[in-house]
């Protein structure tokens, strides 16, 4: 209840959803709104000319808010998801809202995007917070670390997306 109560400005979709299973506070707390989610997506649907047949993948699904606004627009997004248990809500969540062009796979981003498919946006949400819960002001003390992740992505990916805190040092 508590979590249907937080939903009703920040996910409407969600809110107005019969069936919707909500996280813990804190998984709720830190996943997109759903209107920031829309604007990541006009972002990466301005990224290409051709809009059929695209291909991305969501390498920080969380909650899965991001992924299933990706999925309204790319022909198959991937959600990747290390914490099972908010995996399975998620998973469970893109069923009830009809949304059957995502791909659940619960695994980390590093051990994803070794046999990933090529696609055409990577996108990251990465948290940035550290094992205590302290915010973090580096790419490479972000979870998953873009930095090493890099070369891999743009092996699989034609364009990388990433949201970031003002505050990060990009260097």
């Amino acid at each position: 209840l508590t979590g249907r109560r937080k939903s009703k400005i920040k996910l409407p979709t969600w809110y107005k959803t019969k069936g919707i299973v909500y996280p813990p506070s804190v998984n709720l707390e830190q996943s997109s709104s759903e209107a920031t989610a829309l604007h990541k997506v006009r972002i990466a649907r301005s990224l290409f000319t051709n809009k059929s047949n695209f291909a991305l993948i969501d390498l920080t699904g969380g909650f899965g808010i991001d992924s299933f606004c990706f999925s309204r627009v790319f022909s198959s997004t991937h959600y990747v998801e290390p914490n099972k248990d908010l995996f399975e809500i998620a998973q469970h969540n893109h069923q009830t809202l009809g949304a059957s062009s995502i791909i659940h796979h619960n695994t980390s981003a590093q051990e994803f995007i070794d046999s990933s498919p090529p696609v055409n946006l990577v996108f990251l949400d990465p948290s940035r917070r550290d094992q205590q819960s302290r915010k973090v002001f580096k790419l490479a003390d972000c979870t998953p670390d873009i930095s090493t992740l890099q070369a891999k992505i743009f092996e699989k990916g034609s364009f990388l997306l990433v949201k970031t805190s003002p505050l990060l040092d990009l260097q």
